[in-house]
């Protein structure tokens, strides 16, 4: 079996063999390039190709990168109206305008079904906390960019003001109801 990069292939092979063992015997894996917070590797086994995806190394934020909670709404998803095509470079180089027309029409029709589907009906009902979804990212972000700013600020990359400046500019759309703005038109 080939192993691109950081995955352990060993125990992956020794987890398929007891957890998963219809996947049958593993070819390759292959970490797919760019973009993705979560490393996301395709596996070549002899009963088909699959994705795996993980949280990456290091020391990371409380619910980030959270792959279980992936998982789950992509299962719950999966017999609905919602799945649809994967393009892995935003640019869609090589097509046509009629092309990315017909891009830009399916995932406006993908969005459209996700807000059709009733989350109970999937087996969603108890995902997440109901409103306030952007006064909660706000506040739970927020702390994370300012250290950002703080560490590029003692590394001379950023201004002492800068993150001052990056806490005043957020705290106002907290405060002005932007979430509940949001909220009111989801």
């Amino acid at each position: 079996m080939t192993v691109a990069r950081t995955l352990d292939a060993p125990a992956l092979e020794k987890y398929f063999s007891t957890a998963l063992p219809a996947i049958g015997s593993v070819s390759s894996v292959r970490q797919f390039d760019g973009g993705q917070s979560n490393p996301t590797y395709l596996i070549k086994a002899s009963s088909g190709q699959y994705v795996l995806r993980r949280k990456p190394p290091g020391v990371l934020l409380p619910s980030a990168h959270a792959v279980d909670r992936e998982f789950r709404v992509i299962r719950a998803l999966h017999d609905t109206d919602v799945p649809g095509e994967i393009y892995r470079d935003p640019d869609l180089p090589r097509m046509t305008p009629r092309q990315r027309a017909k891009i830009y029409d399916e995932l406006n029709r993908v969005v459209a079904a996700l807000h059709s589907i009733d989350p109970t009906a999937v087996g969603l009902g108890d995902f997440g906390r109901a409103g306030n979804y952007a006064e909660r990212q706000i506040a739970r972000w927020t702390p994370a960019i300012l250290q950002g700013v703080k560490a590029r600020s003692l590394q001379g990359n950023a201004s002492s003001t800068d993150a001052s400046q990056a806490g005043e500019r957020a705290r106002p759309m907290a405060e002005a109801g932007w979430a509940q703005v949001v909220q009111a038109h989801h």
